[in-house]
């Protein structure tokens, strides 16, 4: 082979591996705005009007996913959010002990979602409103 032909081959081997690098299969966010940390800034117990600030509480919301964290996962949940409806709901497989500093009191947890932007969300179950910021 000639000088010619091996930089036609080459180039047309560096197209067909850009173009396959470009349409890769990548798992984008499907909740719009919900997707992202969340850092919790204030849960509001319906019950007794009390009113926490819980230290370092996150959610990390992605997919069907939720991530209870502080600093490290402390629990996992399945979620499904309606965003027609306006309706996010969390399925703890394997218990709500110690989750109450987030305003987690029941496995499946119902929110409505009372607001949500690219920088704040707030969320009320029949027990909790829980105020968070984009982290």
């Amino acid at each position: 082979m000639n000088r010619p032909h091996i930089t036609y081959a080459a180039a047309i081997l560096t197209a067909m591996l850009l173009s396959i690098a470009a349409t890769a299969c990548r798992k984008g966010g499907i909740n719009g705005d919900l997707d992202g940390q969340w850092r919790v800034i204030t849960v509001e117990h319906l019950d007794d009007g009390t009113v926490s600030e819980p230290y370092n509480h996150f959610y990390c919301l992605y997919l069907h996913t939720a991530n209870l964290t502080n600093p490290g996962v402390i629990a996992t949940a399945n979620m499904t959010y309606d965003k027609d409806a306006g309706r996010l709901t969390l399925e703890f497989p394997y218990g709500t002990e110690q989750l109450a500093p987030w305003g987690i009191h029941a496995s499946p947890t119902d929110f409505a979602v009372e607001h949500l932007s690219s920088q704040t969300l707030v969320v009320a179950s029949d027990k909790a409103r829980i105020t968070m910021k984009k982290f």
